[in-house]
């Protein structure tokens, strides 16, 4: 079939008005998906348990004067970041009274919805300060750059950065002022970058890692194509 000139400038006016409510749309994300498959990462979502949820959206909607676009739930949280096409939604949840850091801690530990990020929370009048920490006016800081640790209601700033497990889409790219320490393997895609020294304890599946120290892997190094590793010392590896 074969159109007529008003024809395709109604369809050009319809698809170029459609494009500009993509593009004003994923504005915010700094991303154009309408040329470019990327993944989005929402860094700063709230949500609650499903006992106090509704509860704590009306208190925020009467203090803040805001609408809210959910109920304050887990599942109505991951349907809107699907209906917004945001892949991952990081979790910052809010202690308001020291007594809530556990019961809060451990529903956070719970979520295991694959698009929720969660992090923890820590209120400042239920723990002291203390190695790497300057404490003022009833206000702890950072003394350092470096890894945020809290054992026994005691916040330190460590500073090496060790990962427990995996780098990969759980933890994002590695940038870290000191040295890092990575229990887990490193998934292809990911780069790593450290003010120190690197030590891998699995494998390294290449893309990018650059260091000020030395880099050693000790389950070797493999990769799927171009790659770039710089280092400030020695590279040691089991295998490459």
């Amino acid at each position: 079939m074969k159109l007529s000139f008003a024809m395709s400038i109604q369809f050009f006016k319809f698809f170029s008005a459609k494009l500009r409510e993509k593009i004003v749309f994923q504005k915010k994300y700094f991303i154009l998906r309408a040329f470019y498959d990327t993944m989005i990462i929402d860094f700063h979502i709230h949500a609650f348990a499903d006992e106090i949820a509704e509860r704590a959206i009306s208190a925020l909607i009467g203090n803040a004067r805001i609408s809210c676009y959910t109920d304050g739930t887990i599942n109505d949280t991951c349907r809107l970041l699907e209906e917004q096409g945001i892949d991952y939604g990081v979790l910052l949840p809010i202690a308001t009274k020291p007594a809530q850091q556990f019961k809060i801690n451990t529903w956070v530990a719970e979520q295991t919805d694959n698009r929720i990020i969660p992090f923890g929370t820590v209120h400042p009048e239920g723990v002291t300060g203390g190695t790497n920490t300057n404490t003022e006016n009833g206000r702890i800081t950072a003394g350092i750059h470096g890894q945020f640790i809290e054992e026994k209601k005691t916040i330190s700033v460590q500073e090496n950065l060790v990962i427990k497990g995996a780098v990969g889409y759980r933890t994002g790219n590695i940038a870290f002022p000191g040295d890092v320490q990575i229990d887990g393997p490193v998934s292809d895609g990911f780069k790593i970058y450290s003010g120190g020294s690197l030590i891998i304890k699995q494998t390294l599946d290449l893309t990018e890692v650059v260091t000020k120290g030395d880099i050693h892997v000790a389950g070797g190094i493999i990769g799927k194509g171009a790659a770039l590793t710089k280092s400030g010392g020695k590279i040691r590896k089991n295998f490459i």
